[in-house]
């Protein structure tokens, strides 16, 4: 298929981003990557934002860049640990983010079940409150089989926020794909981007749908759910620990849940996917897959008075046609920005590759919209399709 291009297209996705760029153009790079001060691991989606106004996450092993003049400052955070705000002039290229305490004072008996009722009633309070709140989110997607990177798609979308990402709308959009062969691409994950619409809050209605969400009227039919209280000196959270019952078969999460002690508002939740199955195309035939491992990490930013998806990192691997796949994917939420006139999204019906093969392609507004820091490997896959002419065709 010929590579389609419409500038006028790509022009009017960069309205979004102006203001972002016209502050960045004063300062130069800090690149650093942020750990975990005690085991020295590093902490991907951690949030990163300069005293400008400008912000990032940190990528899937930790790293971050991000444009500051030598004046300003950046705050580093990532919910469970304590921030740290540094002068750009003394950035260094490790920042090390201490571990929340275990809150001693908390040894009283706390009502769980009325603690998870709480969460509850106050998200869907939320989410009607703001049920018209929409943003754009940053969305990048890179697929492995067998250890090779096989499929690149980043896109920007226009979404709601509150809570959960819902009603996501594209607006535009790069994808790129090879096979193992390197001359045609054996599968594809048309719907996987739909795994950032993660819900964790169910209606006030038994439930009934196919996946379990944690946050459900009926929650202690599924889970057993454990609490602790952590602190920083001036913060309080609460640590909700979501374990499935013995013998439940159907799609569950295991999870943790930051909640902040005061407001009740959703901070974080981080865990896996259990009894999970995906579906790809491969060869051209829709393949149901087992998947063996499935973990995600949602962040939110409190701010405004509810719980605003800030990032989500999803990771799935399974086996299919005799193929180690491997997904990786994550989406941040960038601020908000002009809607193009692209349409309503059916999330679970339409071809998301081909939808942004049928935009086309234009190669110098995704040199200057990164967003997101890529690793050495996405990077290389990157600029491979790029030297291969991959982008823009499906």
């Amino acid at each position: 298929m010929a590579i389609f291009t419409r500038h006028l297209a790509a022009r009017a996705v960069a309205v979004v981003f102006a203001a972002w760029q016209a502050l960045a153009s004063s300062g130069a790079a800090w690149e650093a990557r942020v750990v975990d001060a005690a085991t020295g691991k590093p902490l991907p989606s951690a949030s990163v934002k300069t005293s400008a106004g400008r912000k990032t996450i940190t990528n899937s092993e930790g790293w971050f860049e991000v444009e500051c003049a030598p004046s300003e400052s950046v705050t580093v955070s990532f919910v469970g640990y304590r921030p740290v705000t540094v002068a750009a002039s003394h950035a260094a290229s490790r920042v090390a983010l201490q571990p929340m305490a275990v809150s001693l004072e908390e040894v009283v008996v706390m009502p769980v079940d009325k603690v998870v009722k709480g969460v509850i009633a106050e998200a869907r309070r939320q989410m009607k409150k703001q049920r018209r709140r929409k943003t754009t989110f940053f969305y990048r997607q890179i697929s492995f089989a067998d250890g090779e990177c096989i499929e690149v798609l980043e896109a920007f979308f226009k979404a709601k926020p509150v809570v959960t990402v819902s009603d996501m709308a594209l607006m535009y959009g790069r994808y790129a794909a090879v096979g193992a062969d390197s001359t045609e691409a054996p599968s594809f994950f048309g719907n996987f981007f739909t795994y950032s619409q993660m819900e964790l809050v169910g209606g006030e209605r038994p439930l009934d749908t196919q996946d379990v969400m944690p946050l459900v009227d009926n929650y202690a039919t599924y889970y057993d759910v454990g609490l602790r209280v952590i602190t920083d000196g001036r913060r309080r959270l609460m640590v909700l620990r979501f374990r499935p019952k013995a013998g439940v078969g159907r799609p569950i999460l295991d999870c943790e849940l930051y909640v902040d002690m005061r407001s009740m508002h959703i901070l974080r939740c981080v865990g896996k996917g259990v009894n999970m199955r995906v579906l790809n195309m491969f060869n051209k035939v829709n393949v149901v897959s087992e998947v063996d491992d499935m973990s995600f990490d949602i962040n939110m930013a409190d701010e405004g008075g509810y719980s605003e998806v800030e990032s989500m990192a999803v990771s799935v691997s399974f086996a299919c046609g005799g193929t180690r796949s491997h997904i990786r994917s994550l989406m941040f939420n960038v601020g908000k920005g002009k809607r193009l006139r692209q349409g309503r999204y059916m999330l679970f019906f339409d071809n998301l590759q081909r939808k942004i093969d049928r935009q086309g392609y234009d190669a110098g507004f995704w040199r200057d919209n990164e967003v997101v820091k890529r690793t050495p490997l996405e990077e290389k896959a990157v600029r491979m399709f790029e030297r291969r002419n991959l982008f823009g065709q499906f």
